[in-house]
């Protein structure tokens, strides 16, 4: 039966050939224009048998090793062979060299079979190319193929060999396989209070013989942040990740460490560690805690603010914010007046405004308390906002709040007039400063003074001249503020220059 390959056909199969083999040339027959021998006819066939004398090639492309470790040199052997007792003339090889990240192929050792073969173009697209000239009968030489450094990948070589129009191809491949990459030494999992600014993640990422260069980079991810790590020396990597952002969550979040190949170690990627981000229970932080109106003129109105911020991280619902039934005086001369949401989110902030009446049934001169009173969800809850004050009654009563000048020549000085001012309440006058304004000055005689505090029923005075600078119609005032009602008292002055 027939055999392929060496097997038997399943099922058989029987061939029969019967040659008549003639010994004459028979000129009209074609001859395989890739053999040059002499032909013989038969009776269905015309064959080739080439003679002793002409040359026949054999060329074969191997790796020097695969699989090899990326980083690596690695290599080709072309062997080329004349088995025949004939010369091979003409001959000619053109190899398109296979490409790669940091693969640069030079011919090693140097060339010394017949012709000559060089390496052409720039790396990635480099091509031997031989013009071997004459080629001896039973002569064996070789071409070596090397790249001093490799990275991670299949190379294929084929090079194509041209005799005429015989074409010969020799192909080699090789492999090239990553240095194992593994995280090792990460920080271990762990547990943070929702908004802490970051956490320091480190670790080293290689084999345990080589390292990644310093410069490459470790992406870390937690959650919907991301960062890189820069990776030094000995393949340690260390950074403050940020985790600000990251919502509180009773499931752990898994840190996902991931290094990509850089074509000599392969891609590595590791999640067994954690981090835990617990909710804070929501503080609520009030300021000022406290609010002292001080002393406040009977029939005045005195407003402050108080600034309510939720510092946690959970929102903070208010369910009441009201005075407090309790406390010294008249608690009633105190309000408040919320501009707070029904919810305050984590880290906002609002403000109420709180104030003091004081009714004409005050004690004077006593002090008043109380306290607004906040109902929430945040720990401390109840919280309470002491607020004071004391109600005074100061008044002042001027013996004139007008005073006429006359005509006075301009750039001289007139006589002095003078107003008495008396403290007529239940409560201390205190006068706070004493300014005039236009052409008037206060003269000698005068006795008020600012930082004065009279008690009823004490009284001082307030002398004023006219200097006229130039003519015509010259107002002024006597400004004196003052912790009355109305905080001031005013004495208007007129007069003419000529």
């Amino acid at each position: 039966p027939m055999l392929i390959n060496g097997n038997p056909t399943n099922p058989p199969i029987y061939c029969q050939f019967e040659f008549d083999i003639t010994t004459g040339l028979l000129p009209g027959k074609k001859v395989d224009i890739g053999v040059t021998g002499r032909t013989k006819a038969f009776n269905d066939v015309t064959i080739a048998f080439p003679p002793a004398n002409v040359g026949n090639l054999t060329i074969t492309d191997a790796p020097v090793a695969t699989p090899v470790t990326a980083g690596n040199p690695i290599g080709y052997t072309i062997a080329v062979t004349n088995s025949a007792g004939g010369a091979v003339t003409g001959a000619t090889l053109n190899d398109a060299l296979p490409a790669g990240s940091n693969v640069n192929w030079t011919i090693s050792p140097t060339y010394s079979g017949p012709g000559t073969c060089a390496i052409t173009g720039a790396v990635g697209s480099q091509v031997l190319s031989c013009s071997f000239g004459t080629i001896s009968a039973s002569q064996t030489f070789t071409i070596g193929l090397l790249s001093s450094s490799s990275t991670i990948g299949t190379y294929t070589d084929t090079a194509t060999t041209l005799i005429g129009n015989q074409q010969i191809l020799s192909i080699a491949t090789l492999a090239v396989q990553g240095v194992s990459a593994t995280f090792s030494g990460l920080t271990p999992s762990q547990s943070i209070a929702a908004g802490t600014t970051s956490i320091n993640l480190s670790g080293t990422i290689g084999n345990g013989t080589s390292y990644p260069p310093s410069g490459e980079t470790v992406t870390i991810t937690i959650g919907s942040v991301t960062q890189t790590a820069t990776i030094g020396t000995n393949g340690a990597f260390n950074t403050a990740f940020p985790t600000a952002s990251i919502p509180p969550s009773t499931t752990p979040y898994v840190i996902t460490y991931t290094y990509t190949s850089d074509g000599i170690f392969t891609s590595a990627t590791n999640n067994i560690t954690t981090l835990t981000v617990n909710s804070v229970a929501s503080a609520l932080v009030i300021s000022p805690s406290s609010v002292n109106f001080g002393q406040v003129p009977l029939g005045g109105l005195v407003l402050k603010e108080v600034t309510l911020k939720n510092s946690g991280s959970t929102p903070i619902n208010f369910s009441k914010i009201a005075m407090s039934k309790s406390g010294v005086g008249d608690i009633d001369d105190f309000f408040v007046i919320s501009l707070c949401p029904g919810t305050l989110k984590p880290g906002a902030s609002c403000v109420l405004g709180v104030g003091y009446v004081p009714d004409r049934d005050d004690a004077i001169g006593k002090v008043t308390s109380t306290s607004v009173v906040v109902v929430d969800n945040a720990s401390g809850s109840p919280q309470s906002i002491p607020l004071s004050a004391e109600t005074i009654n100061p008044k002042a009563r001027l013996s004139s709040t007008y005073l006429s000048f006359g005509t006075q020549k301009v750039g001289t000085t007139s006589s002095g007039k003078t107003i008495t001012l008396t403290s007529v309440g239940s409560s201390p006058l205190n006068l706070n400063s004493i300014t005039v304004t236009g052409d008037y000055v206060l003269a000698a005689g005068t006795t008020c003074a600012p930082g004065m505090s009279l008690t009823p029923p004490q009284s001082c005075t307030i002398a004023v001249e006219f200097k006229p600078a130039k003519t015509g119609i010259l107002a002024g005032a006597v400004n004196i503020p003052d912790n009355t009602v109305l905080g001031r008292e005013i004495i208007l002055l007129t007069g003419r220059g000529d």
